[in-house]
């Protein structure tokens, strides 16, 4: 299980880089978006000058430096295509689009079909969206897992959009994220879990099946994502991350509440 880290400017990438993070996710946590009313930006889009200064200045082959798209809709489809070439070009690994407002999931799946075909099969495309997408109308879980097996994402991510105190395991149980993460690696998807999650939660998150976690407001002073991220604390969770990896997993067993995708 990888950990991944989003700075969104290089001295929190140095930071996210000293502690010893797997992946370091360049986003900007002040983009953003009204769905329905509710204001987000979880997956907010950084800049290629960003990313590019990051990248240079970490200069770090065995990181994997991963950019969001930012949080999209259906309109987005003719822009995201450019700004993933603009992001790949900056020498990301991981590319991860925001599936946030669309009329329905055929139109999610052209906009990550179309970024599928600017992506080099080295890079790796991750359909993100949601697991608090009763709250706001989005794309559900089950409906993501499709979206990217049929447009050849390599990925799937659960997020949360509304960023309230409510994690990604208040919008889902653990069997219903075992359920989910079963359903992708069944379609040969990996999975990444994040929203607002510390490392309490690693253990559910081992034993559902994460091959990644995502996190930033664990690392924040307050656990407040809008504040920078603290080198202390930064250290002590990947220390405890590091350590927890080596540990047996915890014999709780789920089963499988989400439906497959098909």
């Amino acid at each position: 299980m990888k950990v991944l880290i989003s700075p969104i400017n290089v001295a929190e990438a140095v930071i996210a880089h000293d502690c010893g993070t797997d992946i370091i996710d360049i986003k900007n946590i002040d983009a953003k978006v009204t769905v329905n009313g509710v204001a987000g930006g979880s997956l907010g889009a950084s800049t290629a000058e960003i990313i590019r200064e990051v990248i240079t200045t970490i200069s770090d082959p065995k990181v994997i430096f991963s950019a969001t798209l930012g949080d999209l809709s259906g309109d987005d489809i003719p822009l995201a295509p450019a700004r993933a070439q603009d992001f790949i070009g900056c020498g990301v690994n991981y590319i991860k689009v925001g599936l946030c407002d669309f009329e329905n999931p055929e139109q999610a799946t052209r906009l990550m079909k179309a970024v599928r075909a600017v992506c080099p099969k080295e890079i790796t495309l991750v359909a993100a969206g949601y697991a608090d997408a009763a709250r706001f109308g989005g794309l559900k879980p089950n409906q993501l897992i499709k979206i990217a097996y049929q447009s050849g994402a390599d990925m799937v991510m659960l997020d949360t959009f509304v960023k309230d105190g409510k994690t990604l395991l208040h919008a889902l149980s653990p069997n219903e994220l075992f359920g989910f993460t079963k359903a992708a690696h069944d379609c040969r998807l990996g999975v990444a879990l994040a929203g607002s999650i510390g490392i309490d939660d690693f253990p559910i998150l081992h034993v559902v099946g994460a091959d990644v976690v995502g996190l930033r407001g664990a690392v924040c002073d307050q656990h407040d994502r809008t504040t920078m991220i603290n080198p202390d604390k930064a250290k002590a969770l990947m220390a405890a991350a590091r350590a927890f990896q080596f540990q047996p997993a915890p014999s709780q067993s789920f089963t499988a509440a989400a439906p497959h995708a098909f």
